[in-house]
């Protein structure tokens, strides 16, 4: 496995090289629509995200990073 770096400083997306993309793209990212919400509502929902459990180990992806560095060590 090789490593490649990038330096996506000021770019827009449709700047990043197309393996970026990629790998942008099978990525989840959670979204909340408030709508029609006041500055409260906002902030009960923040403060109501930070007081949540810590994420486990599937949200995290804790494992993926340990098995793609295991798997980084075994090829060099």
């Amino acid at each position: 496995m090789e490593w490649i770096s990038f330096d996506i400083r000021g770019k827009k997306f449709s700047q990043l090289p197309d393996e970026l993309q990629d790998i942008f793209r099978d990525r989840q990212i959670p979204v909340l629509y408030n709508m029609d919400c006041t500055k409260k509502d906002i902030a009960d929902d923040i403060a109501r995200f930070n007081r949540s459990r810590p994420m486990n180990k599937a949200q995290n992806g804790s494992d993926q990073r340990k098995n793609f560095l295991r798997m980084k060590r075994e090829a060099a």
